[in-house]
């Protein structure tokens, strides 16, 4: 019941097209990661709604949030190869663009996590980039996803203390997140 709650609330919010229109990407995509994590279709339906909204306004950073939001929804529905594409746009994009603001640590996280589902151990470690490191702090949720696949990775590569050990410290950093 509380997924329903939170799509039909996302619905609410979009449904009259003004969110999307006065939206350069930042608040929009919050339906499309609500629809996205209740295995909506409506999902895609936002972000290619988010296309034309940037094309139409000339907005980098909406196409940036696209590519980004974009990439993760491809992960979610197992489209690895198009999450890979996005993924990387996302990282290009925010390259040009100097603004991130946290941007580039999703970009990096989910990246890594698309190279992990591939089976890209040493490409995934490569996309958790040491100079992104620096930039945890502009992000609470982008940090998470980045611990979350740091702890993945570290699983993978045969590392299991490593990974409990950030696990727990996953726990203490994010203590908002109750993940039984």
């Amino acid at each position: 019941k509380p997924a329903q709650d939170a799509v039909d609330l996302a619905l609410r919010a979009y449904e009259d097209g003004s969110l999307l229109e006065e939206d350069e990407g930042l608040f929009t995509v919050v339906v499309a990661i609500v629809l996205g994590m209740a295995d909506r279709d409506e999902a895609m339906d936002v972000i290619e709604a988010m296309v034309g909204r940037a094309h139409r306004r000339g907005s980098q950073f909406g196409l940036l949030a696209v590519s980004l939001w974009r990439g993760w929804l491809h992960i979610r529905r197992g489209d690895l190869e198009d999450a890979a594409t996005s993924l990387r746009n996302a990282l290009q994009e925010l390259e040009v663009w100097h603004g991130a603001a946290g941007g580039d640590v999703y970009a990096a996280a989910h990246y890594a996590q698309t190279l992990l589902e591939q089976g890209d151990l040493d490409g995934a470690w490569r996309a958790l980039a040491p100079d992104l490191r620096h930039q945890l702090w502009t992000s609470l949720e982008g940090a998470r996803w980045w611990a979350a696949v740091e702890c993945e990775l570290l699983l993978a590569s045969g590392r299991a203390a490593e990974a409990l050990a950030r696990s727990e410290q996953m726990r203490i950093d994010c203590p908002h997140v109750d993940n039984p």
